[in-house]
């Protein structure tokens, strides 16, 4: 859940994407179309805008009324944890099939992409053995995306491009998102481990 502009904004899976006001609780809207009623991730918000994936598009909404400004479909599915991450022109999110995809926040013109490896587990709906899956929302850290993929490594990339400049085995999924600490940024993976990456000076994080 979320709370934009004094709205909280939850999903049901196979049912709707819900508004409600955050202090009555009275349902504002609700969308279930364009693919909508299928959904796994958050919603991003930014300027009174909303910035929705359904099963295979992002949609933008108005956070008040629900009426969507834009919808864009794309080729990849998208029934994943992950959620629209938004930088300079981007949106980024991770898909069940294909990694990190990038595309033009206007247009809907895919930008780039980050393959990742084939997914240790299973989470994303009628995923098989030959998902790449990226269950996690990526973040900006020292001016790199950082994110975690469900093949066991933790992946560090170019925003411009997504070329890859780093990526480190942890050994087991990684399903949670990477959490910024002062000096660098902490990970958890599907075993139950810790890691702590710090940092370097004009250095891509290490551990």
């Amino acid at each position: 859940m979320i709370v934009a502009n004094d709205v909280l904004l939850a999903a049901s899976n196979w049912q709707a994407l819900y508004a409600h006001n955050i202090n009555s609780g009275k349902l504002l809207w609700k969308k279930k179309d364009s693919g909508f009623r299928f959904r796994s991730s958050s919603a991003t918000w930014e300027n009174d805008t909303l910035y929705v994936a359904s099963k295979d598009g992002i949609g933008l909404l108005d956070v008040l009324t629900g009426n969507m400004y834009s919808y864009f479909k794309t080729d990849y599915s998208l029934l994943t944890s992950t959620k629209p991450f938004l930088l300079n022109n981007l949106i980024i999110m991770g898909t069940k099939n294909n990694g990190l995809v990038a595309w033009n926040k206007l247009s809907g013109k895919e930008e780039w992409k980050t393959i990742t490896g084939d997914a240790l587990v299973y989470t994303s709906p009628y995923s098989n053995y030959e998902s790449h899956t990226v269950e996690t929302p990526p973040i900006l850290v020292n001016g790199t995306i950082v994110f975690g993929a469900s093949d066991g490594y933790l992946y560090m990339v170019d925003p411009l491009d997504g070329k890859m400049i780093q990526k480190i085995n942890v050994g087991a999924p990684i399903l949670a998102a990477v959490t910024p600490v002062n000096d660098g940024f902490l990970v958890t993976d599907f075993a139950g481990n810790v890691y702590k990456f710090r940092n370097g000076k004009n250095k891509v994080p290490q551990k």
